[in-house]
C-alpha cells in the first residue's frame, strides 16, 4: 500500500481505544518508559499508512486489536524533545479513536497496558508531567473521547 500523509507531514499516529465495559466507556493506557500513563501511540513505519501505524502500536503497545480506524478525529503536535520544537509540522500526529476489538499480549511486559475512565484516564496522563507534556495527552484524549456519544 503506498505511503500516505494526512495533509502534513506527520511522523507518528496516536490511537485513543476504547470499549463499552459495564460501567461505562473505558480508554487504554500504557506505560512509558520513564513509568508515566500515556497513550499508545508511535512512529509511521517507511510505506505504511498513518491509520496501519495506528493500528500496529496499539497491538503493539497495548496488545489491543483494534476494530478498524477511521479519518482522524484530531491532530494534536507531539513535543517529546527539543527535534519536535523545531520541526512543528512533523510534530502535528494524526489522533485515530479506535474501537478495541481483540486482546493479545504486549511485546513489552513493562507497559502494563490498563483500562481507565476517561475522567481518571485524565488523571493518570497529568500524573508526574510538566503542563507542556500533559498537555497534548489530554488534548489527545478529550478530542477523541468527545467524539463518542456516552
Amino acid at each position: 500500500m503506498p505511503e500516505r500523509n494526512v495533509g502534513w507531514m506527520s511522523t507518528r499516529a496516536i490511537t485513543v481505544c476504547y470499549r463499552a465495559a459495564s460501567t461505562g466507556v473505558e480508554v487504554v493506557l500504557v506505560r512509558s518508559r520513564r513509568g508515566s500513563w500515556t497513550i499508545p501511540g508511535g512512529r509511521i513505519e517507511p510505506g505504511e499508512t498513518p491509520e496501519q501505524a495506528a493500528l500496529r502500536e496499539l497491538r503493539e503497545e497495548a496488545g489491543v486489536v483494534g476494530a478498524g480506524v477511521a479519518t482522524p478525529v484530531t491532530q494534536v503536535l507531539v513535543i517529546k524533545n527539543v527535534r519536535d520544537i523545531l520541526r512543528p509540522r512533523a510534530s502535528r500526529s494524526p489522533v485515530f479513536l479506535v474501537r478495541a476489538q481483540a486482546f493479545e499480549t504486549t511485546e513489552d511486559e513493562w507497559r502494563t497496558p490498563t483500562w481507565f475512565k476517561p475522567p481518571d484516564a485524565r488523571v493518570a496522563l497529568a500524573k508526574r508531567r510538566i503542563s507542556w507534556a500533559a498537555r497534548w495527552r489530554l488534548a489527545t484524549l478529550d478530542a477523541a473521547v468527545g467524539t463518542l456519544a456516552l
